[in-house]
């Protein structure tokens, strides 16, 4: 491990605490932190799949192939209590150049505000430029109540910016309470959509979740990704990119770790629709969903959706995460929704920052009240181009 992939800052952070961070640069010494970080999410009190070892490590090599990343390990004494991938941004397609971009939670098993205090401590224990991204941060999140003193301390300037809104079931009751808790017309739609599926076609669902039937389902959700809208936009798991090699390798681990969760429906032994999802502390996460435009009139990925969701609590799951932007057919659904937001820490001295904190905060509400159709134009223009960001599928800057 070289000087140059790595350097060590220990520091002197709240409360009397010594954190030691560790900052690796180079993706080909993760594998020996395997267990180290395995261990840590186990201890974690508030983690998720995109927190995980196989989670990072295949989306660094499938989308981040030869870019920089700056990754943190915290250390107190000789335990590991945190870990924090950054990404380092040279083409401002996620974030301004030269920001260090986060994605989602932070991992970590020790003090929030002394992890947070650590992490400015290193990045900004100089006078050169400072941007750091924390993006898809839940609205309620602890760290962002803790960044508040240290970013004080080094005259940090803020910008906050909404993001996505995540739709939740949480189940605290049965199957059929459920449905109850449901609008009459939701309730209506879903029995008549699957009653006209049946009329015309034999239906069978299948779960798969161990490595056993992985090759078989994986074959039959390549089928139904052919066949889907996101063939034409070139979107598809069918293609030989980025998207293919990460959802193989990583549902592939998933099955053999028994985490996988991928749903099937099939019409007179067709494929026609299918939930890619992970299981992870009793919560089930649906990455990715796909139906066959074929068979688009018979509704298959609602069909679908409702099966999985009818599965969830009969396996006694605590929550299922739709992901993903929050559709109208989501939303009907769902029993919560967590909201998530973008966070950007700057030096002041950064005249782009500056002039982004300006637009948040005095020219973007000057709009809103007097010309919120340009707003919406922008907000919509923005959504057209997504951008694949280390974190949860489907949360777009």
């Amino acid at each position: 491990m070289t000087e140059a992939n790595m350097c060590i800052n220990t520091g002197k952070v709240s409360q009397g605490a010594v954190l030691r961070v560790k900052e690796i640069r180079d993706p080909r010494i993760l594998p020996s932190l395997r267990q180290e970080w395995s261990d840590l999410q186990a201890r974690a009190p508030e983690t998720d799949p995109f927190q995980s070892y196989d989670w990072v490590s295949l989306w660094l090599r499938s989308y981040w192939a030869d870019r920089p990343i700056r990754i943190l390990f915290l250390w107190q004494g000789a335990s590991l209590i945190g870990i924090v991938p950054f990404l380092v941004e040279e083409s401002s397609q996620i974030w301004c150049r030269g920001s260090l971009v986060h994605k989602a939670r932070l991992l970590h098993a020790g003090d929030t505000a002394q992890v947070m205090a650590a992490i400015l401590n290193h990045f900004c224990d100089n006078s050169g430029p400072v941007r750091i991204a924390f993006i898809g941060i839940p609205r309620d999140a602890l760290m962002l109540k803790c960044l508040h003193r240290p970013a004080r301390r080094y005259r940090l300037g803020q910008v906050c910016l909404s993001g996505s809104r995540s739709p939740i079931v949480t189940i605290q009751t049965d199957w059929d309470t459920y449905l109850q808790s449901l609008s009459r017309h939701v309730r209506h739609e879903m029995h008549r959509k699957e009653r006209r599926a049946r009329r015309q076609f034999q239906i069978r669902f299948l779960r798969a979740s161990v490595l056993e039937d992985w090759s078989r389902a994986m074959r039959d959700v390549l089928q139904v990704e052919r066949q889907s809208w996101k063939e034409g936009a070139h979107i598809s798991l069918t293609a030989q990119g980025p998207h293919r090699r990460f959802y193989m390798s990583y549902t592939r681990r998933c099955a053999a770790a028994g985490t996988l969760g991928v749903y099937l429906l099939y019409m007179d032994s067709y494929p026609v629709a299918h939930i890619i999802g992970v299981v992870h502390r009793g919560t089930y996460y649906a990455l990715r969903t796909s139906y066959d435009v074929r068979f688009g009139a018979f509704s298959p990925g609602t069909i679908l959706m409702e099966y999985a969701l009818k599965d969830s609590f009969a396996r006694g799951f605590s929550a299922f995460h739709f992901l993903g932007g929050g559709s109208r057919w989501k939303r009907e659904l769902a029993t919560a929704c967590e909201e998530h937001c973008h966070l950007c820490l700057f030096r002041k001295n950064l005249l782009k920052c500056k002039w982004c904190m300006y637009k948040r905060n005095h020219f973007k509400p000057f709009l809103q009240r007097h010309a919120p159709g340009v707003i919406r134009l922008y907000e919509n223009c923005i959504r057209m181009a997504p951008t694949p960001v280390l974190g949860p599928p489907g949360d777009l800057l």
